[in-house]
């Protein structure tokens, strides 16, 4: 009863948990049909590995990587301790072409839709800073709130000379539409727009990048949120320290690391019991 209620610790034991029921029943039922009309006797045991075999078959299809063990009850101590691997990768910003400059925004929304900010930083080839900004927008969504920090930044590149410009973003929805790889959604339409034609005069490229390259576009977006106000830095030593941090950390080449789980990929971790 105790397997019954409980509630699923990864995905396989989920999957594990939902079949149960359904596999334990119906071969109750083969067995008892057998039992009645054909005069087989019922075996505890044969019901039991049945209900293996096929609990393991469903497992093997869905989860074809794992290693299962024979025994049942090796099997159920070994699924309920299985946890999603981990991918970890190591994530830098880097600097522009000499000639060009580089812009990372980035759009934040405390609630999607709530309280949203944008912020963006325009570096050299040498990954010193030319200019900054943090915005408040007040209520939207965070898609709203990428576009208009992606629009706010090639403004700010255009008004100040930078023409040949690389924009990174960690919203690929946004870059795709930018890119004309999907049609702009309805509510950010007319902002798409306006970036197609700022960007029109000069030499723009727009690519995506993890939020783990995007570190110094992501603090001053908050700071927009928190501050709720706005304000455009020409100076480093105007930012906050912990935006001037993160930025000698890129200037420096030093990494952050993405991590995230591998679907369907598991492993065992023999300090959980």
């Amino acid at each position: 009863m105790n397997w019954w209620l409980a509630k699923g610790r990864n995905g396989v034991h989920s999957v594990l948990l939902q079949c149960i029921p359904t596999v334990i029943c119906w071969e109750i039922w083969l067995n008892t049909c057998a039992a009645r009309f054909d005069n087989k006797p019922m075996s505890g045991r044969h019901i039991i590995r049945q209900v293996s075999n096929y609990l393991t078959l469903i497992l093997r299809c869905q989860f074809p990587n794992l290693q299962l063990p024979q025994l049942w009850i090796d099997k159920c101590q070994y699924v309920e301790k299985l946890q999603l691997s981990i991918h970890s990768q190591a994530v830098r910003w880097s600097k522009p072409d000499r000639g060009w400059v580089k812009l990372n925004v980035d759009g934040c929304s405390k609630g999607n839709p709530g309280l949203a900010g944008g912020g963006g930083i325009i570096r050299d080839h040498h990954g010193n800073m030319m200019k900054a900004f943090a915005e408040f927008y007040g209520p939207c969504s965070n898609n709203l709130a990428e576009a208009k920090a992606l629009l706010h930044g090639v403004k700010l590149c255009s008004n100040s000379g930078f023409l040949k410009v690389h924009v990174e973003s960690d919203s690929m929805f946004t870059v795709n539409m930018i890119n004309k790889r999907m049609l702009p959604s309805w509510q950010i339409k007319h902002i798409i727009e306006q970036i197609w034609e700022v960007t029109s005069t000069g030499d723009f490229k727009f690519t995506h990048t993890f939020r783990e390259g995007n570190t110094v576009a992501d603090q001053l977006a908050n700071l927009g949120v928190n501050s709720q106000n706005c304000a455009i830095f020409n100076e480093v030593v105007l930012l906050p320290t912990k935006v001037r941090a993160s930025m000698k950390l890129d200037q420096d080449g030093l990494p952050n690391f993405l991590f995230k789980p591998r679907r369907n990929n598991f492993v065992i971790n023999d300090d959980i019991n």
